[in-house]
Formats: C-alpha cells, structure tokens, sequence
C-alpha cells in the first residue's frame, strides 16, 4: 500500500534556503538522450581532450550561465584571472575557505576544464569536505549544499563533484531528493568509486540527473553511461515515483524541536527540514504531533522514518546500523501486529502493520513506494563499454560535466543542445595546457585519480547509428568464434557507409599495483596487466547499411596462444571499431574473453606461482564468493576466501562445517567441534561495501603487507586442517534485530572441497590444494533449496 498522506524530510544540515524555483532551466529530459561518451583508442591517456566532432557548430563559451560545483572546493589560486569564480561557500562555517598554497583540488580541475570549454562560465564553489574527511559525515552537508543550489536564482547547472560520503541505493533519501532537484535544474553526478556518495546506482537511478560512471569495485575498468541516465553494461533500479503528487517545502524546526508554524502540512506537499541538533525521539515526538506521517532524514543516527497513518501508535525504521525499532503509544491495551512478508526468494518485501504497510528496501531501509523489488547492485567489472582505462567517477563526470554545460550554454535560449566540443585542452610531451596554464601530467594527474591513471579522450557526440549488442563476452573460448552485431542506421533520409576495423587490446588492469619480491602481485587473480588482444578477421570491412535500416555483421575471433606464457591469466580483450565514414563518428565494441572456465575450478601453474581457485555465486543479487590457494617460491602459502558482499549487509558469517553437513544440523550459536561444525571464518570488513578478504599466512613480510585486510583463516587463530569441508555463508538483513532467526540471514552453502596439505612438508603453513569434485551449487533457504549452475558466467560480477 503507498501512503498518501504528507511526508516529511529532515536534513541535519545548516544551510536551507526559502523554497525550491519551480520553473525548469532547460528542458533536457527529451533532448539529452542524443548524447553519449565514446573514447578514441588512439589518444594518449596522460592528458583531457574534449574533441570537437563537427568544426562547423559554433562555439559555447559559457555566457550568462552559472554552475555550482559541489566537491572538495575550487583553488582559484589556478585560475587566471579571467577565470570567473564567483564564490567558494564552506558549508562548514558559511564562510570563504582559504586553501592552502599549492592545495590543487578535484573540483579546481573541474572547474579548468569547464572553463577550457566555455570560458565565460561562472562557476560558484561549495566546499563541503576535506580530503582528510571520512566517508561517514558528509552526506548532511552534500544535502545542505544541493539546497542551497537549487534555491540560488542565480544558479543553473549543479554539478556534484565529490566521491567522498557515504549516500546509500536506489531508493535511498538521497536518490529521491536529487530526482526533485533535477526536475528544477540540470544536475550531474558521477556515479563510480564502490564507496562513494552515489555508488553504483544509488544517484544515479534518480531519473532526473545526468549520472556518470567511473571506475567500480577498487579501482577495476570503468563504465560509460549515457546522458539519459541508462546505464551501460551494469544493472540499476530506476527511483520510485515518489515525488509525482507532491510539491516539495522547506521549513525548520525551533530550538524545542517543534516544527513551526509557518509550515504547511498540506497532503500534496513534502517537508524537507533542518533538524539541526534534535535527536531521533524528539523528531518523533514532532511528527506525532503534526499531520506529516512519514520522516525522511539525512542524520548519520538516524536515516528514515516510516509513520503509520494509524491513530494511537507510530511505527518507524532508524538507521542502518540501528535495526528495526518500534516506537508506539498504546490506547485501552491497543497492540501493534508486524507481519513480515518475504518474496519467492526468502527476501523480505515488508512489514505489515495490522491494515498499513512499510515498504521495505532489502538493501538499505524501507523505501516509500508500491514498487517492492530488491535493489540491483551494480556491477561494472569487464563493463568496458567504450572505456579503455579505469578512472575515477570524479575524474570521468570533470570532462563529461564540461561538454553538458558547453551543450546547455548554447542552447539555453532555444532549449536545444549543443552537439560537440571544441578541444581547447593541449600537450607536449608529459605537459598538460589548460588554456595558456602548463602543468606536468602528474600534477594534474594526482590530485584527480584515485588508483589509476589519467582517462582517456572523450567525445561528446551525436550519433545518427546505433551498435547492439555493446560488448562481446567469450566464456571459455579455446578455438575460433564468430560474433555477430546489428549496426541501425537511424537517418530516414540517407544510406551510410560504415568501416569495421579490430582495434588494440583492452588494457586488464589487476586490483592493485601491489606486488612482491617475486613480481607476483598480492592479491587475488593477479594478471600482470594483460594487455593481449584476440585475432580479429573481418570478412567486408566496409558495410553499407539503407536508409534507416540495420544491417547484421559477422566477425571471426581468435584467442591468443597463453602456451609460451604461464605465468598469465588467460584472458584476453580488445576493441571491434565501427565508423561512420560520413561523419567520422566512432563506436567501439569491447569484447572480453578466456580460453579457461574461470568460474568453476581452474589452474595456473609454473615455477613461481600456484594457483587454484572456485567462484561461488550463490546469488547474484546478494553475494559472491572465491576460494583460492596460492604459493610463491615455496616460501609463502596461503589459502584465501575472497567475499563480495552486494547488499552492504550489517554482518557477514562465514562458516567452515564438514562435507556431509546439512541444514537440519544447524544450531545457533553454532559451537566448534559440535554438530559438523568446524570453526567461525573471521576478518576485517574494508570500509564502504568492499569485499572481504581472508588468508592464513607464514611469511611475515607477507603478513605485514596483508595485516590491514586479513585476519587469520580461522576464527581461533588456527588453520584449517586436511580434510573435506564445505563453507556456509550467512549474510544478514538489513533492520533485524533477532539474529538467531535462520530467516533473518541469506543463507548459502558452497560445493564441497578437499584441503589437503600431502604434497608440501617444507614450509610452516603448507600450501592449501583445493579441489571440487562437484559442481552443482546449492542455496539454502527456510522454504525450499534450489539450484544454480556453476558453469554460468555473470561479466558482471568478475573482479580482478
């Protein structure tokens, strides 16, 4: 059921403004789907190009148009002084913050290379954060600072240029209020960086935000996104609808906690207030006695309230960390009935309360919409589409911001596009020039990227053709394989000529850059940054494709031969190239591929390096686990448990039980030694949605470089015995407070595997052999059992 009644949205931060501006900047939404980001194989990485696509379109240099860029705060100490930066508000203190002396921030970038584009753009600053901030205590101020900006007349263009706060999914506060702010003003937002404001599709589901993908899980190959928010090569729930009936109101509470009487409690209108210092009680207190019956907030205490429309009692979900809490008045012994409902797949949709309903979200907190669906986490590793580096959603949405606002300078009085970017960006050698300006690529490089390197040229095009599928995936390919894609041509009017080339190899970068004494690198499925291309062979380079007609084309693609170089994953990637022989406008395909099943068991041997490995996915939606064990010129062993959590669950338990182990021999709290329980799997979750990492390990120099990520394989310091086990994964729900409940977690048990320590006797921790004789996978509900095939390969969820 979906309330109807008015709700309330609470922000801890200190800087509110009167009301939104009603009226729409730009009408963009029909518009701005034309646009997308394409990258040119052949640029040099180490500097921004913005490329022209069409000389003849005249050029927008930003007049009359002002962008509020909400970050890490612009340094106009590099910028020259006709670079117009009309203010720098510290959301801290409300007042001028004054950098340090060579402090070159994300946000000072972003503003050069809008400024490379439109040179009379005004740009007005919002400092919101230090780089020695956590993730955790900005997401008042991110808010305070969207309502300051969407409430400043003089403003036009928002652009959210900061990774650094903790936001939350789809559905989320955050999500929903940057769907009513885009409906008042153009609004861009990068969507990268795994423990971002806007990770994976929390932002950038707002349908109403220009969203921009960058790199995923700990610096992997990016994604591109299209202007119209459809993301590409990841998956991503659409915000709910909550705003369709009702207008959005600013209002505060008074130094009680009482809301004032100058605001509205209307049903067609929702509330969005400062709370400042209240605390969750009283901010209850204060919606039981109004009309308002929902309260959404932006405290890090307290993240959402649901109100039940029932007289006599309200109901309420706090936090993410707080679990589900009830708060109630009882009238003439007058009790709250909760019926908690689940889905075919055990999640949980809602909790009833007697004839009213909270909306329950599985991945954050209760969402306040019909819609009941768990929330989609994205995915972006081997999403290569059209990017051949990884960067930084910061990093990719500075130049993707730059030819928006280029685009809505010159079309602001006629409400149209502009279709290109002029290049006013140049280099030589390692020298980076924003217009007239020189730094050293590392000096622009370093402020900006986080774990990798500089990203690639963008074009901002508007193409008339259209490629499908986008991205080739070669699960166990040994041999030859013909791939087939659809060029449409999408001009009614003329027939075009298309060039069909194979491009260089895809780029696969490892997690990290960390390697040991030996050159192996330290963490899991290392891969030496594989730069191996297929062999391509096209039959008719040139297509001919009707006037607005498709055309289907077949290539043939060879792997690599990986028998002279063991020392590599056998993977492999590279680009098909389609252009447009019109217009010169490129598409490129990304394909990526293995001679090996590299989700079920697999070896990779030589003198230096050991390595067996399973990829366990019990669910894609909720988690994914590896296995492996690695030696290193039999000096370090270690056997490792490498889990990716997709919910952001409050907490993980991993369990190690014996081979014939079965649900009905499951107790809680479950004791070592008893019931074919063999010992907890425990560890240091990394902050922000990471995986989880786990190793025993020998050697101390290894250890001390592992120390921050692992703890020891088992929970009593011990390792784990020769024998035959299967692991047992029990992921928490969200909002749960009894965790002895079986229903309350997702549970999944793994395909058995055999430790066996006979081979190895020279080293104190013997190298851990695993194998799996089966394959099936099964995940363990409180209904029904069912299966999934271990031999599926989800691109999505591989990381490297």
């Amino acid at each position: 059921m979906k309330f109807s009644t008015p709700l309330l949205l609470v922000s801890t931060g200190s800087c509110m403004a009167a009301n939104f501006n009603t009226s729409s900047i730009i009408d963009y939404n029909v518009t701005r789907s034309s646009y997308h980001i394409a990258a040119d194989n052949a640029t040099d990485y180490s500097y921004w190009s913005l490329a022209a696509t069409n000389s003849s379109l005249s050029y927008a240099d930003g007049s009359n148009v002002t962008v509020a860029i909400i970050g890490d705060g612009v340094n106009s100490k590099y910028l020259l002084s006709n670079d117009s930066v009309s203010s720098v508000l510290d959301i801290y203190s409300n007042s001028t913050y004054l950098f340090s002396k060579d402090e070159l921030t994300e946000d000072t970038l972003a503003a050069k290379v809008l400024l490379a584009n439109a040179p009379n753009t005004k740009i007005k600053s919002y400092k919101i954060f230090k780089n020695s901030d956590s993730t955790t205590t900005i997401t008042s101020k991110v808010v305070s600072a969207l309502l300051a900006a969407v409430n400043d007349e003089t403003v036009d263009f928002i652009y959210i240029n900061t990774w650094q706060a903790y936001g939350g999914w789809s559905e989320s506060y955050l999500s929903m209020l940057l769907n009513e702010i885009g409906l008042q003003k153009p609004v861009v937002l990068p969507m990268g960086q795994s423990n971002g404001l806007f990770q994976f599709s929390d932002g950038a589901a707002a349908e109403h935000v220009i969203s921009v993908g960058g790199a995923g899980y700990e610096g992997l190959p990016g994604f591109a996104i299209d202007i119209d928010g459809k993301i590409y090569g990841v998956y991503a729930e659409k915000a709910m609808n909550l705003w369709a009936n009702n207008t959005l109101v600013l209002g505060q509470l008074d130094s009680s906690c009482h809301l004032q009487n100058n605001v509205s409690d209307d049903e067609s209108n929702i509330l969005f207030l400062d709370v400042g210092n209240c605390s969750p009680d009283q901010i209850a207190e204060t919606v039981l006695e109004s009309n308002f019956t929902q309260l959404l907030t932006t405290g890090e205490e307290y993240q959402l309230y649901n109100f039940s429309a029932k007289p006599g009692y309200t109901s309420a979900m706090i936090g993410r960390e707080s679990g589900l809490k009830l708060f109630k008045r009882l009238e003439n012994g007058d009790t709250i009935v909760a019926r908690k409902r689940v889905d075919e797949n055990m999640i949980i949709v809602d909790y009833e309360f007697d004839e009213y309903s909270i909306n329950f979200n599985s991945s954050m907190g209760p969402t306040l919409d019909l819609h009941l669906k768990p929330n989609i986490i994205a995915q972006s590793a081997f999403y290569f589409d059209d990017l051949s580096v990884y960067a930084s959603g910061t990093s990719l949405s500075t130049a993707y911001v730059a030819g928006v606002i280029a685009a809505y300078a010159s079309g602001a009085n006629d409400r149209t596009w502009y279709s290109g970017i002029v290049d006013r960006v140049t280099t030589s050698g390692n020298l980076v020039n924003f217009r007239n300006l020189t730094y050293t690529s590392s000096e622009i490089e370093n402020p900006i990227v986080q774990g990798g390197g500089i990203i690639n040229a963008e074009d901002f095009v508007l193409k008339d053709f259209d490629i499908s599928p986008g991205f080739f995936a070669l699960k166990e390919n040994k041999t030859t394989t013909e791939v087939t894609f659809i060029i449409m041509n999408n001009d009614n009017e003329s027939a075009k000529r298309f060039y069909i080339s194979g491009l260089d190899a895809i780029t696969i970068y490892s997690q990290d850059s960390d390697i040991d004494a030996n050159n192996n690198n330290m963490y899991p499925f290392p891969i030496y940054g594989n730069e191996t291309a297929a062999t391509v062979m096209i039959k008719k380079n040139t297509v001919l494709v009707p006037a607005g007609k498709s055309v289907n084309v077949t290539i043939s693609i060879t792997p690599p031969d990986y028998s002279t170089e063991a020392n590599r994953l056998p993977i492999y990637g590279g680009y098909i190239q389609v252009k447009d022989l019109s217009t010169n406008i490129v598409s490129n395909i990304p394909y990526f591929g293995s001679t090996v099943e590299l989700h079920s068991l697999e070896t990779q041997t030589d003198e230096e390096f050991y390595w067996k490995e399973f990829h366990y996915e019990p669910d894609g939606k909720y988690c994914e686990m590896w296995v492996n064990g690695s030696v290193v010129n039999d000096t370090d062993h270690f056997m490792q448990i490498y889990f990716n959590d997709r919910i952001g669950s409050p907490l993980i338990d991993i369990l190690v039980v014996e081979k014939d182990w079965t649900i009905e021999d499951f107790v809680y709290p479950p004791v070592p030694g008893q019931d074919k329980f063999v010992e907890r799997i425990q560890g240091t979750r990394y902050p922000g949605g990471y995986p989880w990492h786990y190793a025993p390990r020998s050697n101390t120099t290894l250890a001390e470089q592992w120390d921050d990520w692992h703890d020891g394989l088992l929970a009593d310091g011990s390792v784990l015995p020769a024998g035959e086990y299967k692991i047992l994964l029990r992921i928490l729900k969200h909002n749960v407070q009894d965790l002895s409940d079986w229903g309350e977690w997702y549970n999944h048990v793994s395909p058995w595997f055999v430790v066996d320590y006979a081979n190895v006797t020279a080293v104190g921790l013997p190298l851990t052999t695993i194998s799996i004789p089966h394959t099936t996978l099964k995940t363990v509900s409180t209904a029904t059992a069912s299966t999934a095939s271990a031999t599926s390969m989800d691109m999505a969820g591989m990381h490297m």
